[in-house]
């Protein structure tokens, strides 16, 4: 058996190595190839701390050796520890009719829920005081609310207040009414458990017992802080220089737990465009600076890989000339040819670097903010001038759409140009001057209100430009896409990002609120209400 089971690794890795070889080597297809292999099933959605999260690294630490690109500090492979969150604790269980539950894949328990003991025998509209009552979707009508997790909350504390123990909804809609353990929304704290059964549990364990069966539940919910172990992958051209520009590129992404999340632009793309400056820089022999290609982990986790990394390397600081970021690289439209610049501010050659290395006639939209939504982030925060680099957002980041058949592959292969263009001149001139930059982004995190939008830093005229909605957030529940102009909020007029963070502010809770919307040429309204 022993013997078999070797035979069948070889095998298997034969079969996967042959699945990303490199039988065309122009530079679009390697960037193609790579791709291919970062979002491949192998690779899990490439979840930090994942089984698929750690093939990705050795992927990646295989082409720098491939390169011929040597480790940094005798290590490609760098740990840190990733705090995830919070997770069931061992003694934790979950059981209905005596079957054992998952969470995240058969139930969720709702974040404002208190108590951790579920115990009792139910039924369905038979509901008796502190017990457990089960409540159907139908019943609520989920299917017909704009705010699926609002009408939840709302009607868990009704019946909390009527005098159950404990709530238990479940799904006897369809699997599209099934809650995401992704991107649950926060209410006001309820004193008892609360808990989402998915439409798989009702047919296999309700569904059978209605009108003539009693449910057994037995639950203890106990959780416990989680953490993980993520990798970064470091490779290193050291030219004995006093001096190393980081060039980087995020390579995890946020699993597979709720369906196949590929992350073919956010961000595989990063980091094949990432190898393959590597791959050219290695071959111009420079010498001003040497040179620091990092791939890391961590970042969908708050970029806990990119500051892990800055930590490790605490004494060593001053040696980084300036950080390059490759974030979302893979979907440049080639009729506007807009690059978005993040971190312009950060150092004052930036202007007339990028002017020269612009040989593609570029539209760039500059974030003059060292502070933003990605790796670059973290080496603000330590005064390295950095510059970000990014073909935009998109609706289908963080979502199954984000996927390889999207990318604009000759589109990607001339950002990457431009970024050795870049580095060619940094090659000619001395180590960049640090300079603070305005920090939008943290008076935006301070807000008393959030919208859960992504603002579009780089928009010149009046209004707030949405870049980006968060999956089922305020915003993208109301409405509102990628490209939409928020003019007004309540009764305040938006001209700019001050105006935005003012009404975010002053903006009162539980009330509903319309947002004036310009899309395209034409004007729509919008009703949220902030929670």
């Amino acid at each position: 058996m022993r013997i078999i089971a070797f035979l069948f690794f070889i095998f298997y890795t034969q079969i996967l190595c042959a699945q990303f070889s490199r039988t065309d080597k122009t530079p679009t297809n390697k960037l193609k190839s790579d791709i291919e292999a970062l979002v491949s099933p192998e690779f899990e959605g490439r979840l930090t701390g994942t089984k698929g999260a750690d093939l990705a690294a050795t992927f990646i630490e295989d082409r720098f050796k491939e390169m011929g690109i040597a480790p940094y500090k005798n290590n490609y492979k760098w740990e840190f520890t990733a705090r995830t969150g919070l997770t069931l604790d061992r003694t934790a269980y979950f059981k209905i009719n005596d079957e054992n539950l998952t969470l995240g894949k058969d139930f969720i328990f709702l974040p404002y829920s208190q108590g951790n003991v579920l115990k009792g025998s139910a039924m369905p509209n038979v509901n008796e005081i502190d017990n457990v009552w089960f409540i159907s979707a139908k019943q609520i009508d989920l299917l017909g609310s704009s705010n699926p997790q609002k009408r939840i909350y709302e009607s868990a504390k009704y019946y909390l207040e009527q005098g159950a123990a404990s709530v238990i909804i479940y799904n006897d809609i369809d699997p599209t009414q099934d809650l995401s353990s992704l991107n649950l929304n926060n209410f006001d704290m309820l004193d008892k458990p609360v808990v989402f059964l998915k439409n798989h549990v009702y047919n296999a364990e309700i569904k059978p017992r209605l009108r003539r069966d009693w449910i057994y539940i037995d639950a203890k919910i106990v959780y416990a802080d989680e953490n993980t172990t993520g990798k970064n992958v470091l490779g290193f051209i050291d030219n004995k220089a006093a001096l190393t520009i980081v060039i980087a590129a995020n390579y995890d992404h946020v699993g597979n737990a709720e369906g196949a999340y590929e992350g073919a632009d956010n961000n595989a793309s990063g980091v094949a465009g990432l190898l393959q400056i590597a791959e050219s820089i290695k071959g111009l022999r420079f010498t001003r600076y040497n040179y620091l290609f990092a791939a890391f982990g961590g970042k969908e986790q708050d970029m806990q890989g990119s500051s892990s990394f800055l930590t490790q390397q605490e004494g060593n600081l001053n040696a980084f000339s300036c950080m390059i970021n490759l974030d979302k690289i893979g979907r440049l439209n080639d009729k506007t040819k807009a690059v978005y610049l993040s971190g312009y501010g950060t150092a004052a050659i930036w202007e007339d670097i990028v002017k020269v290395a612009n040989k593609n006639a570029y539209n760039f939209k500059v974030d003059t903010s060292g502070l933003g939504f990605s790796d670059y982030n973290s080496f603000y925060k330590k005064n390295i001038p950095v510059l970000s680099i990014s073909s935009g957002y998109h609706e289908d980041i963080l979502t199954a759409r984000d996927n390889l058949k999207k990318i604009n592959m000759v589109g990607l292969q001339n950002l990457t140009s431009f970024v050795e263009n870049i580095v060619t001149e940094l090659e000619k001139n001395s180590k960049p001057n640090f300079q603070k930059t305005q920090e939008m982004v943290l008076q935006l995190n301070k807000t008393k209100r959030n919208l859960g939008i992504i603002p579009d830093l780089t928009f010149p005229n009046s209004g707030v430009r949405v870049n980006y909605c968060y999956p089922n957030k305020l915003a993208y529940k109301a409405g509102l896409k990628c490209g939409d102009v928020i003019t007004k909020i309540g009764p305040l007029k938006i001209v700019d990002f001050e105006d935005y963070l003012k009404a975010m502010n002053r903006i009162d809770k539980d009330v509903e609120t319309t947002l004036l919307i310009k899309r395209d040429q034409n004007e729509y309204k919008f009703f949220v209400t902030f929670q």
